[in-house]
């Protein structure tokens, strides 16, 4: 027996080792096999997390915001995000060119422009304009004008006023009183006329004030018939004072030797 063992002592070996050599592949095919599935699914979990991330972009705000600069947002965000980032515009900004609700983009570059024009803020007076104008009455008037812009809106001066007598160039203030004088009646050789319309109130020229110091007249019929020449033009009678509603023949009576046209 012991000669039978000796004599094949390395067919037996030669046996073991072929079949640790079998024994080997079939556990490392194995291993190799589950290792790449790991791997595999590794790689599959790895690229399906990879697609769910958000896209960044970077984008450069320049201009009138507090911090310019360049800041990472997510894809679809608005200009609006970013301004927000970038601490919000400052007071000199002007944002009315500017779309706040696009969406930016890699690489994008949004530039908050700054105000150019400034506003022009208007004050304004009144001025109370009386005397020998078209439209006598209170005026509101843009501040820094002269009281001729007053007079001109007001209708420009009457056919007797004293131009000479007042300044035209001055500026005008608030609750200023603007009085154009009427000219003293004269005849053509200069000398003082004596007819019997001195002293009498022309109803085609006269203020607010003057007519109502007719007798019977008042205020409110004084702006009617100032409200008339407005509207018709002048009186060609002193009869036709009787046209302006509220003025009948009794009141014309007490006031006809005071007027003229």
């Amino acid at each position: 027996m012991a000669q039978f063992v000796k004599r094949y002592a390395g067919f037996f070996l030669l046996v073991a080792a072929i079949s640790g050599l079998i024994y080997l592949n079939i556990g490392g095919s194995v291993q190799a096999d589950t290792t790449t599935t790991i791997t595999t699914t590794a790689s599959t979990s790895m690229t399906t997390t990879a697609s769910t991330l958000p896209a960044i972009a970077a984008v450069d705000i320049r201009g009138c915001v507090v911090r310019p600069g360049t800041y990472a947002v997510v894809a679809g965000a608005t200009v609006d995000d970013v301004i927000a980032l970038a601490g919000g515009t400052t007071a000199r900004a002007d944002l009315s060119g500017v779309n706040r609700a696009k969406a930016v983009y890699d690489g994008m570059v949004v530039l908050i422009p700054e105000l150019t024009a400034t506003t022009v803020v208007r004050e304004y007076v009144y001025v109370d304009v009386k005397g020998a104008v078209q439209y006598p009455g209170v005026y509101r008037i843009e501040l820094g004008l002269r009281v001729y812009d007053a007079i001109m809106m007001a209708g420009g001066f009457t056919g007797n006023a004293d131009v000479m007598a007042i300044n035209l160039a001055k500026s005008v203030t608030d609750e200023m009183m603007i009085v154009i004088p009427f000219t003293a009646a004269t005849t053509i050789d200069g000398t003082e006329d004596t007819d019997d319309t001195a002293g009498k109130i022309n109803i085609n020229t006269a203020t607010l004030d003057q007519l109502d110091t007719l007798y019977g007249i008042g205020y409110i019929l004084a702006q009617r018939i100032i409200d008339y020449r407005a509207e018709y033009g002048d009186f060609e009678a002193i009869e036709d004072i009787m046209k302006v509603d509220g003025i009948k023949e009794s009141v014309y009576e007490q006031i006809k030797d005071d007027i003229v046209v």
